[in-house]
Formats: structure tokens, C-alpha cells, sequence
């Protein structure tokens, strides 16, 4: 009998702050910076802070629309 490897492929649903400033191509300080104004936001699961992945593209297309990025 033959077994495979079922991987799961699904994407993540939270990232953790590095990979959010990897995401947007921004450096971790930046992240934070954006998370403090109130223009990203965050969820907090315990004592760890996560940003929901839906959270990057809401902030990418409120970018696209010409808002910007540190509030007004």
C-alpha cells in the first residue's frame, strides 16, 4: 500500500507580524508602525498578536483607492 503525503495547501488564515511586513514587502517596524496608527489591524489569541490575512488586503485595496496608509 502506497501512502501520500495530503500537505494541506490551504492559505493561512493569521499571520504573525513578520509575515505580514513580508506580505506588503515592508519591514517589520513599518508593520508595527501601521498597526499603532490603526490602519492594520490585529487580533490578539492569548498573549501572541496576529493579523488576520483578509486584514493585507482590505489595507491593499484602501491603498489602491487612495487613502492613505497613516490615516489623514
Amino acid at each position: 500500500m502506497t501512502t501520500t503525503d495530503h500537505t494541506d495547501e490551504r492559505p493561512r488564515l493569521m499571520l504573525t507580524i513578520q509575515e505580514a511586513a513580508d506580505q506588503l514587502a515592508i519591514s517589520r517596524t513599518l508593520c508595527y508602525q501601521l498597526i499603532k496608527a490603526g490602519s492594520l489591524g490585529t487580533v490578539r489569541i492569548g498573549r501572541l498578536n496576529r493579523v488576520p490575512a483578509d486584514e493585507l488586503e482590505d489595507f491593499v485595496a484602501r491603498l489602491r483607492r487612495g487613502e492613505p496608509a497613516f490615516g489623514a
